[in-house]
């Protein structure tokens, strides 16, 4: 279980930031797009950790989750 990240932007933002209450977790997602691409994730980081494809697990701490996308 967890939150599926997949943006679809247009190529030319460089990306974009966004708050998500998930299951009582508030994420703090700030999405990269420094190869300028419209769609796929290159890695995810989840308050520093590396995480595999494209989903966030399920965090069970009080407070926010700092999530960093790369694009790619």
């Amino acid at each position: 279980d967890g939150l599926i990240v997949d943006p679809s932007i247009p190529a030319a933002w460089p990306g974009f930031k966004v708050k998500r209450e998930f299951r009582g977790i508030v994420y703090e997602i700030d999405v990269q797009n420094p190869e300028r691409v419209s769609h796929g994730v290159k890695s995810i980081t989840v308050d520093g950790q590396e995480q595999p494809g494209n989903m966030i697990p399920l965090i069970e701490k009080d407070g926010e989750v700092a999530v960093t996308v790369i694009m790619g």
